[in-house]
């Protein structure tokens, strides 16, 4: 007996090490993606089955049950008995992990904060294991339970140190912002379009003037913080995407940039989970028009219903403000020019597989605006930073000019094409629903195969079902294959394609990123489109080796 405890013991710690680094890795991954957020952790397990798996999972509650019944049971059974269950456990999830593949081991982005969290969640299970005495089982499986609450607690702790080191970045941020009054701000918010906006109207401002602008995804109070003590300098302008999971937000982001220019991109249910009503997001993004400087200029995207209600908002509590509609749809801007409000027209649209060109008004002149960008959804934001650069000083010509030059924003429908071979577009950065249903109309063009690549959306509460069920139903009657990279939604999504009636439409499920890209080298069509929407679907597409040029 002694001889298979010195054999068995030694395998179960093992196994018991991999568990606990695994497992602290990935839930230190997951937190730090919902940006060590509660709020925003519960909608994910309380919205998404992947969630509902880490507190759910069936070996979960295997482990729970045989960790009472050893407690219970250990001394009439014997601790070689137990041993073994926990070792086959313990093998259980071990070849679980090993049949997932390389992929399974998830890590989080090494920063400062995630590597204190790594360091203190090791140091106190270390400490605490050495420190506690008893059987041996019964410690392991003690401990096993005991990691996530120690996880939690190391995040925790860690949260007061960055909340001292918000505090201070806010407040040199805000001083900073003082002491450049030549300064003028340009706030843009949005449930989405917003850092397409931003780029876009960076590259109209950059040739003539000094401006600086939010890096990437940088859209929270921390961020922009952040952004003004690294980088504002002797700048003419300063374009700040401001983001929110709740209300008062964006107040807070005001706060410290003190924004003349307001641009509204575009409200939708993106987020529901979290700010719990329709209603409650466009108090939000409302927060920026209320923060407008007096005599400022907000900038709306008129094409969006939820928006034209705000605008009924502004003209009731910021009356002070210059408002510019921007707008795609001819029949509106009539009321609004009977108003005399300014309006920034698009019409005449021609949407190509590698560029789109309009007709853009304004006032009494008229232009054919050409791009190198795909996807009638870029419409409106080249609307709305057009917008903002007329009220900036920019003509009208040398703003359509300039048009022809712009770039789409990295990750948002960006062309990548091979002659010969079909065309992959990167729609990775962000999605949500808006952007996935142009999305999906801008593969109508092509005539060849047209593979969906997606991830799932969260954060869509109670409208998530419904959404993914609409998805089913416009994918369903464009696509020839659909690959979900997890099983979110994934009923609800093939509900809805069968509701279409097409029968010979393939849907998969594929979380393994390698496994994905053999699939798609199959199925090469050099009229067709492969369309990557999402982040994780981004994974795979870093692994397709079939992209060298980038349109």
């Amino acid at each position: 007996m002694n001889t298979i405890f010195v054999f068995v013991t030694p395998l179960v710690y093992a196994l018991f090490l991999l568990h606990i680094v695994r497992v602290s890795l990935y839930e230190i991954y997951l937190l730090q993606l919902k940006e060590y957020r509660w709020d925003r952790l519960y909608a994910h397990i309380h919205n998404t089955l992947s969630g509902r798996k880490i507190v759910f999972n069936p070996l979960v509650f295997i482990k729970w049950i045989v960790f009472v019944l050893s407690l219970v049971l250990l001394e009439t059974t014997g601790a070689l008995f137990w041993i073994f269950i926990v070792l086959i456990v313990y093998l259980m999830e071990s070849s679980v992990f090993v049949r997932r593949g390389t992929h399974a081991l998830v890590v989080p982005k090494l920063t400062s904060r995630s590597i204190v969290v790594i360091i203190l969640t090791s140091l106190i299970m270390l400490f605490l294991f050495i420190l506690t005495e008893g059987n041996m089982i019964i410690k392991v499986q003690f401990f096993d339970r005991l990691l996530p609450l120690v996880i939690l607690f190391s995040i925790a702790a860690t949260a007061i140190p960055s909340i001292i080191y918000k505090m201070i970045m806010v407040i040199v941020a805000k001083r900073k912002i003082k002491s450049n009054p030549g300064l003028t701000t340009i706030g843009i918010t949005g449930s989405y379009g917003k850092t397409s906006t931003k780029e876009f109207l960076y590259q109209l401002l950059e040739k003539d003037f000094k401006v600086l602008k939010t890096i990437g995804s940088q859209n929270t109070e921390i961020g922009v913080a952040q952004t003004v003590v690294r980088n504002l300098k002797s700048n003419d302008f300063f374009i700040v995407e401001m983001g929110a999971y709740k209300k008062g937000e964006i107040a807070a982001i005001c706060r410290i940039v003190n924004p003349k220019v307001g641009i509204i991109t575009g409200v939708n249910i993106q987020h529901l989970e979290l700010f719990g009503s329709l209603e409650n997001i466009m108090k939000a993004k409302f927060e920026l028009i209320l923060s407008i400087q007096k005599g400022g200029v907000i900038i709306f995207n008129y094409d969006n219903k939820l928006v034209r209600q705000m605008v009924e908002w502004t003209k009731k509590r910021r009356p002070d403000l210059k408002m510019i509609f921007c707008i795609t749809n001819k029949s509106k801007v009539l009321e609004l020019r009977k108003k005399e409000w300014e309006t920034v027209l698009a019409t005449n649209q021609v949407i190509q597989p590698h560029f789109l060109s309009f007709d853009m008004e304004f006032k009494n002149k008229t232009r054919t605006v050409h791009t190198n960008l795909s996807g009638v959804q870029n419409i409106p934001n080249i609307l709305l930073a057009s917008g903002a650069s007329l009220y900036l000083g920019l003509s009208f010509d040398r703003i359509v000019g300039l048009i022809r030059s712009i770039k789409s924003a990295d990750k948002t429908m960006k062309i990548i094409s091979q002659e010969k071979k079909m065309t992959v577009i990167d729609d990775t950065f962000n999605a949500n629903p808006d952007g996935v249903t142009a999305a999906l109309d801008y593969m109508k063009i092509y005539k060849g195969k047209k593979i969906l690549v997606m991830t799932p959306l969260i954060e869509l509460g109670e409208e998530s079902r419904k959404v993914h069920n609409e998805f089913g139903r416009k994918a369903g009657k464009i696509c020839d294959k659909i690959i979900l990279t997890n099983n979110n939604f994934y009923s609800d999504i093939n509900e809805g394609i069968k509701e279409t009636g097409k029968k010979k439409l393939e849907i998969k499920v594929e979380t393994d990123p390698n496994i994905l890209v053999n699939i798609l080298k199959k199925d090469y069509d050099p009229k067709g489109i492969i369309l990557f929407e999402g982040k994780e679907a981004s994974k795979a597409l870093e692994l397709f080796d079939f992209p060298d040029k980038i349109l």
